[in-house]
Formats: structure tokens, C-alpha cells, sequence
């Protein structure tokens, strides 16, 4: 479960950090993905615990440790908790790759 902040701009489980990596803590269970998500709930624990976003620290990481995820339907969020729609995980990391 994410979110794209505008005034953020990138990718990110804030501002509803700890529903993102609960969600998606319990989704990866149910999907018998344990162990095979790489640095996703990293990610997410991180956004969640220093409360600022690190899509571009983990990008790379993410990328490269989630390849089998990247067909997988990922919940978009908007700020207002509502349900922007579904992405494929692929499509949100070829979508949000960190402008240098």
C-alpha cells in the first residue's frame, strides 16, 4: 500500500506509514511471500520509522531485490486514505525511477 505525495513527488508509505507496512506485511504473508519480497518491508518499516521518505536510497535495492514481485498489483493510496487504484509493482519503480 503506498502513496505519491504531491509535495513529495516520489513514491513513499507516508503519510500513512505503519498501515502501509502492516498491509503489506500481512499481503506478503497470505501470498506465501516471506522471505521473497527482498527489501520491500525494509522500505516500508524505514518510511514508517523516521517518519520521511526513502524511495531513492532504496531504489536501487528494491529493483534489483524484487524482481519476481514486479507483475504483482499494488494498492496506490491518496492522502485521504481513499483507494487511488491498482498498479502492477513493475510499473511503479519504471514509473518513479530517482531523477539525479
Amino acid at each position: 500500500m503506498f502513496n505519491r505525495p504531491a509535495a513529495i513527488g516520489c513514491t513513499t508509505a507516508l503519510p500513512f506509514g505503519q498501515e502501509s507496512y502492516s498491509c503489506t506485511r500481512l499481503l506478503i504473508g497470505l501470498n506465501a511471500l516471506e522471505g521473497k519480497a527482498g527489501t520491500l518491508p525494509f522500505w516500508l518499516q524505514e518510511d514508517w520509522l523516521s517518519n520521511r521518505e526513502n524511495w531513492n536510497q532504496y531504489y536501487e535495492g528494491l529493483k534489483e531485490s524484487t524482481k519476481n514481485l514486479r507483475e504483482r498489483q499494488i494498492i496506490m493510496m491518496g492522502e485521504d486514505k481513499r483507494l487511488q487504484g491498482l498498479q502492477p509493482w513493475g510499473l511503479i519503480l519504471d514509473r518513479n525511477a530517482p531523477r539525479l
